[in-house]
């Protein structure tokens, strides 16, 4: 018996046999043409959900037909469909109401207050320790308010404040009387050399009121030596007093300017005066002798 061999060639892998149907169609049977549409135009567009999208999104559908995510008032019961018109003018209410509050949200990394025509840096810096600063900021950030929003609402707060103390302020000048400014001046001065520094700022920091003002005052005058009767037996003591002193440093000339400050001769004799009354012995505010 004698091999025969065969001249067919084996068609190559993956080749495509042109004789073949397509996959998972009919040989037989072409693929339908899409029908044209009417007056040459192309065909509606259409789309397709899956059920289980739908549901995730919508809701289960309830007996009525309506999904359970979906609100009665957008719902057209005969239609079985969403009230398009209906859900239109709510985006765009929400979208007018939300619009202009979007300058109010979205929290900084930290809150800076800046400067304003009411608000000085200085006013600003006042405050900035002021723990009740923090806790407003801390409140804020809790409720993601924005820094815009802040600026307004603590900068309307200190204009307030400042404005009511400056109302108070007026009223206290107004009972010390016409005098208010001069009597003031004579008060910081005198706590200036009579006060210890370390002492100085502390007392001042009280006078914000008609009644602390006066209440200086009366220390003031009780400072001042006793005054002796000329007719009495007793004698009067020799030399300055402390009373000729301050007599002398709190002078003023026609135009109500302190003598010490602007006559330099007149300030160099109250110098010695105070060396009189006073002594050359100098000390610092903690009482240690200066050499």
């Amino acid at each position: 018996m004698s091999d025969e061999t065969s001249t067919e060639q084996p068609a190559a892998s993956g080749a495509a046999d042109p004789t073949a149907a397509p996959a998972g169609g009919n040989p037989t049977e072409s693929s339908p043409s899409p029908a044209p549409s009417e007056a040459g135009t192309p065909p509606g567009l259409s789309f397709t959900y899956q059920d289980a999208a739908l549901e995730q999104v919508f809701g289960k559908v309830g007996a009525d037909g309506r999904p359970e995510n979906v609100n009665a008032k957008y719902w057209d019961a005969d239609k079985k469909a969403i009230k398009a018109d209906v859900v239109l003018n709510q985006l765009r209410w929400a979208e007018s109401k939300i619009g202009k509050k979007l300058d109010a949200i979205g929290a900084p990394e930290q809150y800076e207050l800046q400067p304003t025509e009411k608000l000085s840096a200085e006013v600003l810096q006042g405050f900035a320790e002021d723990p009740r600063l923090s806790a407003v900021f801390e409140k804020a950030k809790a409720l993601d308010l924005s820094g815009t929003a802040m600026q307004e609402l603590v900068g309307a707060f200190l204009e307030q404040d400042m404005a009511a103390t400056e109302e108070i302020r007026q009223a206290e000048l107004k009972s010390l009387g016409e005098n208010a400014p001069q009597r003031l001046k004579d008060l910081s001065d005198w706590l200036d050399a009579s006060v210890e520094p370390v002492h100085r700022q502390a007392l001042k920091d009280l006078c914000t009121s008609a009644a602390a003002v006066e209440a200086i005052e009366s220390l003031m005058r009780a400072a001042q030596p006793p005054k002796f009767n000329q007719a009495s037996s007793q004698q009067a003591p020799t030399g300055p007093s402390r009373e000729d002193w301050e007599k002398m440093y709190f002078a003023r000339d026609d135009r109500g300017q302190r003598l010490v400050q602007v006559d330099p001769a007149y300030a160099k004799r109250v110098e010695q005066l105070r060396d009189k009354v006073f002594g050359t012995e100098r000390r610092d505010a903690n009482g240690r002798r200066i050499a």
